[in-house]
């Protein structure tokens, strides 16, 4: 009996068993996903209520438009194996600070840091660290302000 090229080529392709520790995080990330994301609606709620505040102040739309996601177990599995974590809740928690993530446009330069300016007076959002690739641009050209947050309460 023989097999065809896309036989033995889909025979190849199946997927293969993962560690039982490679599961259970998985599964342990996808309960803990739900944290992350009303943290995230907590965050980008905030965004429209300073956005919209500032507008009737001042005229004009603080943020032009905004990005969020919520970075997948997988993508989450794959970026802690290729870091050589191990695979528990503490070391993602502890490790990576992209799980949730959201990008903002400005229209004006200095809108930037009126943004973390006003993001930094909330009481339920802790601006725990800040990247400043606006003062200090990659050696690429690349410029933006990274603001790592923390949500009181979840």
């Amino acid at each position: 009996m023989s097999t065809t090229k896309s036989q033995a080529s889909a025979d190849n392709d199946q997927l293969l068993p993962a560690p039982p520790e490679l599961l259970q995080a998985v599964d342990q990330l996808k309960a803990y996903s739900l944290r992350y994301e009303v943290a995230m609606k907590l965050v980008l709620d905030k965004l429209d209520y300073i956005s919209r505040e500032y507008e009737l102040r001042y005229g004009y739309a603080l943020i032009d438009s905004k990005q969020s996601r919520i970075k997948s177990p997988e993508s989450i599995v794959g970026k802690m194996q290729r870091k050589h974590l191990p695979l528990t809740l503490n070391a993602v928690f502890n490790n990576l600070h992209d799980i949730a993530g959201i990008r903002l446009i400005v229209r004006f330069l200095s809108d930037v840091k009126t943004v973390e300016d006003l993001l930094a007076t909330q009481a339920d959002i802790k601006v725990l660290r800040v990247k400043d690739y606006i003062h200090h641009p990659k050696a690429n050209g690349y410029q933006s302000l990274h603001l790592i947050l923390g949500v009181v309460g979840t």
